[in-house]
Order: structure tokens, then sequence, then C-alpha cells
């Protein structure tokens, strides 16, 4: 047969198979990027999640810090630090710095985080020390008036200086450096605190006195012409005298041996004594007199209760003192005369 007796039969294609593996390789390709878009997107937020959680616990352990009355502003500069450290574990999740810049800062951010945790202690035991101390008016160290201003109103200033911790506080435009050793000392920094005499000093001081007294003895004759006796009794001395035996005796010497009592003593209560009795000018000139102080200054100075200030008029104001402690141990702590 030829042909044409048999022509072959041509199959026509299954364009609806076609369409359908076609749209199904193209499904699959699809889910495929899907899903390959869906992991980068998970395994990005597992490594956000993770610098998130790493910066979270380094966030609150600079939170956790304590400080006493300069809780945030540590916390604050603390959290420089916490900053510090996220963005090193930033830099090192996205392969920007090595391993060892990556150690180094890390180590580092851990190091001056446990350097502010111990601060803080110090601060807050600081803290403590100056919710009791009553500073004195007089300060050997003019700094520190400045230092108790800068603490009240919060102005310590903490920063590191290569990878030293200093903290400082402002004299106006210039940083005055704390010494962190002196932070560590019990008292509150180097400030002055108030000196007061106590009873039992005054007491001790009037036993310096060498006292004695009399007693006069008068008659009198009353209406009736009955003779009436008594007895009158003095001092053998005048009170200047014993007053002077105090105030020149090695017990009242030994109050002034330290600075910073002999100025607190003039300074918060000698002067304080004067001013209430009207006496501020009265003994300025006086001792201007009897010194021959050619001062100038010296009076206002010393109505003003600024020339304690002045180291050469320290031992001439510690006479004021002992005078005026002398003066008060005799008239309240020695039996008067009757």
């Amino acid at each position: 047969m030829g042909a044409y007796e048999n022509p072959q039969i041509i199959q026509q294609p299954d364009y609806g198979q076609i369409f359908l593996k076609n749209f199904q390789a193209g499904f699959a390709q699809a889910e495929a990027a899907k899903q390959r878009a869906e992991d980068r997107r998970q395994k990005q937020k597992n490594k956000d999640q993770r610098l998130a959680d790493k910066e979270l616990t380094f966030a609150m352990k600079a939170g956790e810090i304590e400080a006493g009355d300069l809780t945030a502003d540590i916390q604050n500069f603390a959290y420089k630090a916490a900053d510090n450290f996220s963005e090193n574990e930033r830099l090192w999740a996205d392969n920007k710095i090595s391993r060892d810049v990556y150690s180094k800062n890390r180590a580092s951010a851990f190091r001056k985080l446990q350097e502010l945790n111990s601060l803080g202690k110090v601060l807050q035991t600081q803290s403590e020390n100056y919710d009791n101390l009553k500073a004195s008016g007089f300060q050997k160290d003019p700094r520190s008036q400045k230092l108790i201003e800068a603490w009240e109103n919060k102005q310590i200033k903490f920063k590191y200086v290569g990878n030293d911790l200093e903290v400082y506080f402002k004299d106006g435009d210039r940083d005055v450096l704390v010494d962190i050793n002196d932070l560590k000392k019990g008292d509150f920094f180097n400030v002055n605190e108030k000196y007061k005499l106590q009873d039992p000093i005054y007491k001790s001081l009037t036993m310096e006195a060498n006292v004695s007294k009399k007693i006069n003895n008068r008659s009198e004759t009353d209406a009736n012409g009955n003779i009436i006796s008594s007895g009158i009794e003095s001092y053998n001395q005048d009170k200047s005298v014993y007053i002077n035996q105090i105030a020149t005796s090695s017990k009242m010497a030994k109050l002034f041996e330290d600075a910073e009592d002999a100025g607190s003593l003039f300074v918060d209560d000698v002067h304080a004594s004067l001013k209430d009795k009207g006496l501020l000018e009265s003994t300025a000139d006086e001792l201007i007199k009897k010194h021959n102080i050619k001062d100038p200054n010296f009076k206002e100075a010393f109505i003003n209760n600024t020339v304690y200030n002045n180291p050469k008029y320290k031992d001439i104001l510690d006479g004021v003192s002992k005078n005026v402690i002398a003066e008060r141990a005799f008239n309240n702590y020695l039996p008067p005369a009757k």
C-alpha cells in the first residue's frame, strides 16, 4: 500500500497538559523563591533577636547600677557604654570587623560596665554620708564648696580618657577632677564637717581655771533694831583672769590643733556668737589696733566671715575663738558666785 493508503496520524499537542506542567513548575519555583525569602527573613529576624537580646541584657545591667543621689547620672553614662556594645555587636554580625577587634571592644565594654558598677557602690555610700553631713562654712580646700554645690545640683560628671575613668565637677569653665581614691574614703570626699563643742568639753575646760572664792560678811540693822549678818560670795579675782587661764590652757590649745576643726569653730560658731551680740565691728577694730593690721580689707572680711580664708590671720582668729569659748565655759559651766 502506498502512503496515501495508510496515512500517518499526527497527534496534536496537549496544550492543557503543557500549560499545567509549566504552571506547576513556575509555582514550584515561586514557592521555592518565597521560601528562600522567608528563610532569609527568619534568619535576619533570629539574628536581630539575638542582637536585641544581647543589647537588652547589657542595657539592663547598666540600668541596675545604683549610685545614691547620682544614680540617674551614672546610669545615663553607662548607657553610652551600652550603645558602644550594641554597635560592636552589629558590626560583628555584619562581618564588618575582625574577631580580634570584636573581642577587644566587647571586653572593654564589660570592663567599663563593671567599673561603673563599682563606682556606683562607692557613690551610694557617699550619698549616705552626705545625707548625714553638716558641711562647715570653712573649707580648707576651696574646691570643696564647689563640690558640694555640684553634688546638690546633680552636676557630678563622668568621662573616659582612654581607658581611664574620671570623675569631675565644674568650677566655672574648668573641669575639677575628683580623686577616685578620695571617693573610697569613709567621709564625704574632703569636705570639712561642722565641729561643735559638747558639754563635757566645756566642763573639762573650766577645770583649767584656778578659781577661788571669798565671803565678805556684813551686818545690817532692821527696823526693830535687830542686827542681821549676811555674807556675799565673790571670786578672789576678776573673772577675766579665770577666762584667760582657760583660754591659754593646754586643753584649749589641743582643740585647735586640727586646722579644719579650728576653722569651723570660728566660722560656724564664734563668728555667729559675736554677730548675735553685735560685737563684729568692735572686735575687728580691737584686733586691728592690737595686732597693728594694715590690710584695708580686714574689717570687711571679718564682718562678712571670709577672713579665715586668709591663713596669715589664722592665729589671731583662733585667739578670738579661744576667748569666746573660754568665756562661754566660765559663764555657763562654773557655779556662779552667790
